[in-house]
């Protein structure tokens, strides 16, 4: 009877020990993180809250560390040059263990970054570095590990991977493919492969599948059910051709119908929109007429001269042509439809101002509202982001960077890396005033690759698909655009700029233009290249394409791709 008695006893006390360690018996401190004073051009102000949310993200620690409500730092005073009493006061009232706050200061493309905290006994701590602009998400990293290591003896450990309950949990993430490749930082994350997921036709293991090769170099392409069939046809364009191809059951690709038109035109974009309301997607090429002037240096001009073709029974018709103005299709907030956007052709330069959308009455199509851009957007080079709230703007500019904008057109960041990489060059300068055929050396603008924004996994966060370009010589060369490889980015907005989720592996050739879709008809979704083919390091043969697809598996994405990636080394 007594063993029973202490058996109980001892149970008891194991069982309240076990409580007592227990996240909900444990201390849980609170810590606010206030909005940085921001010091430089107001091009950077954004950096006061994208800083207040990348720490507060990187030093929360569920049931340890965890930070005061958003709500509570509403309406806050100027907190720049926050004395020691201010802060006090302000950290009793928001009732915190830890207050935190700071300034950035930029200076060109360095800036200096200080951060202060104040403990439960009050006392101030500064931290300080001197970083180039590119540098500050890794600087912030730094500093929170610094502070976990300082106050929860983590060794350098950030506290949302820090161990909890004795064991470091093992996120599961499906990396859908095995040509990706994961931007990782948190070594708790497993990514795999679902073993059940087959990728047809692909005998390498690669993940990907190669189309035979196309006898022709190709500026563009468009993924869509263009005769309601409910299976998609691909349409590729070259410099006067429109060509319809589909995979068969061996996924093989099969050329269908193609369209020619005359030479002195030439094809630069292709989009798919219903034009005319019948639950159909027409073909949407922005093409321009070709004509040349000038007596000792010869260049071109342009006249926008956009057609829409019908997919019906295997052949093309036109639907409307020699449309006066540059045309495409954008998804534009808040609903995220379709709409036909277009923008005048310029008089001095390429574009004129404004992109518009389009409205067609009569048999004719006319510019309609504008939309409101920054000044750099043009009917090729941007995309709407959805974010959580609101959304952000994405401009590739002419430097193939990119730039991000807030939804009133503020600019946020600019990409150190370039994007895009096309080939499609056209003359973006026409005789300045008092100087014509001495000029020798016109500007050019390279019309943008498509951008792609989408959302795989189904959470709040939407993620951008561009192409980025690897090349050598263009480093060098500002017109080289024949680029020997390329990869296929997945960008999110970080709070900061565009940050990796993943990329494909190197691919060789050209990249043309991507797609999000089931391109062979399969019913899974497929991220589709297009390539041309290097044309050798001369530049000197003959240019030819192929498509490239990469089965995604998404039957058992759980949202858990990280959003906190270390910077893959190239």
């Amino acid at each position: 009877m007594q063993s029973h008695r202490t058996f109980r006893v001892a149970l008891f006390v194991c069982s309240f020990l076990m409580l007592l360690s227990s996240p909900a018996w444990a201390k849980q401190d609170t810590f606010a993180v206030l909005p940085f004073a921001v010091n430089g051009p107001s091009e950077y102000a954004y950096l006061s809250e994208g800083i207040q949310d990348m720490l507060t993200t990187r030093l929360h620690w569920q049931d340890k560390f965890v930070s005061v409500d958003r709500s509570k730092l509403a309406n806050l005073p100027s907190l720049k040059g926050l004395a020691e009493d201010k802060a006090a006061q302000l950290k009793s009232q928001l009732g915190v263990d830890y207050l935190f706050w700071g300034s950035a200061t930029i200076m060109g493309d360095s800036m200096s970054i200080d951060l202060k905290s104040m403990g439960p006994e009050g006392a101030i701590q500064t931290r300080s570095a001197s970083v180039k602009n590119d540098q500050l998400m890794q600087t912030l990293e730094n500093f929170s590990k610094q502070i976990n290591s300082a106050l929860f003896q983590t060794g350098g450990q950030n506290m949302a991977q820090a161990p909890q309950g004795g064991g470091q949990q093992q996120n599961q993430v499906n990396a859908m493919n095995p040509g990706l490749v994961h931007n990782e930082i948190n070594q708790n994350t497993q990514f795999y492969l679902n073993p059940q997921f087959r990728y047809a036709g692909d005998s390498s293991g690669s993940g990907r599948i190669r189309s035979s090769t196309l006898p022709y170099s190709a500026n563009s392409m468009v993924i869509a059910d263009g005769d309601g069939d409910g299976q998609q046809e691909i349409f590729i364009i070259n410099d006067d051709e429109v060509h319809a191809l589909r995979f068969d059951v061996e996924n093989k690709l099969q050329p269908l119908a193609s369209y020619k038109r005359s030479p002195s035109f030439r094809n630069i974009h292709i989009n798919a929109y219903d034009v005319d309301g019948d639950g159909q997607q027409e073909i949407i090429v922005a093409a321009v007429r070709v004509s040349t002037k000038g007596k000792d240096n010869t260049y071109e001009v342009y006249d926008a001269s956009s057609y829409i073709l019908k997919y019906r029974d295997n052949k093309f018709t036109v639907l409307f042509d020699k449309i006066p103005f540059f045309i495409n299709v954008v998804t534009r907030p808040p609903s995220y439809e379709p709409v036909l956007i277009g923008q005048k052709e310029g008089s001095r330069e390429l574009f004129d101002t404004g992109v518009y959308e389009m409205i067609e009455a009569g048999g004719s199509f006319q510019l309609g509202p504008r939309l409101l851009l920054p000044k750099e957007a043009n009917v090729f080079n941007f995309v709407y982001l959805p974010q959580e709230e609101r959304y952000k703007i994405v401009v590739v500019d002419k430097d193939d960077k990119l730039r991000v904008y807030t939804n009133t057109g503020e600019q946020q960041s600019r990409s150190d890396k370039v994007y895009s990489g096309s080939g499609i060059g056209l003359t973006d300068q026409f005789e300045p005033i008092g100087i014509e055929d001495d000029l020798l050396l016109r500007d050019h603008y390279y019309v943008p690759l498509r951008m792609i924004p989408f959302n795989l996994d189904g959470d709040d966060r939407s993620e951008l698909l561009v192409n980025h370009p690897v090349s050598v010589a263009s480093m060098f060369f500002e017109r080289y655009r024949h680029f020997p490889e390329g990869e296929i980015h997945a960008l999110y907005w970080d709070g900061v700029g565009m940050n990796l989720v993943w990329k494909t592996r190197r691919i060789k050739g050209s990249v043309a233009d991507l797609g999000l879709s089931d391109v062979n008809n399969d019913g899974i979704i497929d991220l589709a290249v297009l390539v041309n083919k290097h044309p050798g390091t001369l530049g000197m043969n003959k240019r030819r394409s192929l498509l490239l697809f990469y089965p995604l598996d998404t039957s058992s994405q759980n949202g858990l791709i990280d959003q906190g990636f270390r910077t893959d080394s190239e």
